[in-house]
């Protein structure tokens, strides 16, 4: 009994190890689909500040139009200049926050800054019904890796308490030994060949005794 509740523990830590490598994969694999999703979401970005910028440029030529009609004010033509400016500013930080994030996806796919990455995808893939949330977030934590692993450790520690409960009683065991070449008395005897075998079997009563002085 001993001896398989050594196993058993061995088997455990084996697991929880096992599950907790998963689960340093699982991080990598997650953390490179959040960057994915930042490029996806930087280079939309980029589009929508680009139809942004042209409709800001559309409006300083309408002012411009106007302006000279007469139905216009100086200051409203400078006002849809400083937007146009504005929007024009906005579109190159959008353009470095796709870079930023293009970067760090090359980062985490261990790929060269020569390689052109482009992300394809479609938000609508992010929105779930509410009952199907439930659904995942119950499977996904059924399957995560780290939950897994405490749990091995935690059968590891019951097995770990039940043999320190089983220690507490009288122990019986089956032990046993054979030698091909026992030594003899006789020093010519023992080293003339493998004629003189010995072979020992019985049981083995272990006690454990009681604690007295943590008691005292």
């Amino acid at each position: 009994l001993q001896d398989r509740g050594v196993v058993n523990m061995a088997r455990a830590s084996y697991a929880a190890t096992d599950q907790t490598t998963k689960r340093q994969i699982q991080m990598i694999l997650f953390l490179s689909t959040i960057d994915f999703w930042n490029l996806l979401l930087a280079e939309q970005h980029i589009d929508t500040m680009k139809r942004s910028v042209e409709a800001a440029n559309d409006f300083v030529e309408t002012m411009k139009r106007k302006r000279t009609l007469g139905t216009a004010e100086a200051t409203d033509l400078l006002a849809a200049r400083a937007n146009l400016e504005r929007r024009r500013g906005e579109l190159v930080n959008a353009h470095v926050d796709a870079e930023r994030a293009r970067e760090k996806l090359r980062q985490d796919l261990a790929l060269g800054p020569d390689t052109m990455l482009k992300a394809h995808g479609d938000l609508k893939n992010l929105v779930v019904e509410k009952k199907e949330k439930q659904e995942r977030i119950a499977l996904a934590l059924q399957q995560r890796p780290d939950y897994l692993a405490i749990k091995e450790k935690l059968l590891r520690e019951k097995i770990h308490v039940k043999m320190s409960q089983y220690g507490r009683w009288p122990k019986l065991d089956l032990v046993g030994s054979f030698s091909l070449n026992e030594i003899d008395s006789s020093y010519t005897d023992a080293t003339s060949g493998l004629n003189n075998t010995n072979w020992t079997i019985g049981v083995k009563l272990e006690v454990p005794l009681e604690n007295r002085t943590a008691r005292g």
